[in-house]
């Protein structure tokens, strides 16, 4: 009664900002990347009678990039902005995204809750063997359940 497949289909963005200096010249980055991703998450719901449930879940999740965005800010040689291009080249980003996610939230006993979750990415977005890229994020959702069962 309390074990569920919970599958999803959610748009989300992941990216990453970060400095560097090489030869005294610095560089401030951001990248941001436009997903459509497809959980398939197993739930567990532990009711605690009155007081509501606790739910713990994990499962694989297939994203595809479907956008994205890169910008530069060079110290004393201005700044750029490009779209990433996607594909298998090694000057382009692999635009698909599989990996794990893990997550724990409570449940109040009238169907709002609150869930915490980790996503791990397991495919190499850089079309290189010189590099590793792989998403990495946490989650934080808020939501209603629609769903009657026993609770």
């Amino acid at each position: 009664n309390n074990f569920y497949i919970a599958p999803g289909l959610f748009y989300s963005t992941k990216g990453v900002k970060f400095e560097e200096t090489t030869l005294g010249i610095t560089g401030k980055y951001n990248v941001n990347v436009g997903y459509i991703e497809v959980p398939v998450n197993a739930l567990y719901r532990m009711p605690l009678g009155n007081a509501g449930a606790l739910m713990f879940s994990a499962g694989p999740y297939l994203g595809y990039a479907l956008h994205g965005k890169t910008k530069a800010e060079i110290t004393g040689l201005g700044s750029s902005e490009d779209d990433i291009v996607f594909g298998g080249d090694p000057d382009e980003m692999n635009p698909l995204d599989i990996g794990f996610n893990a997550g724990v939230g409570y449940e109040t006993p009238f169907g709002i809750y609150v869930r915490a979750q980790y996503g791990h990415g397991l495919t190499n977005l850089a079309n290189s063997d010189d590099a590793t890229v792989n998403n990495q994020n946490l989650q934080f959702s808020l939501g209603y359940n629609l769903w009657t069962y026993n609770r």
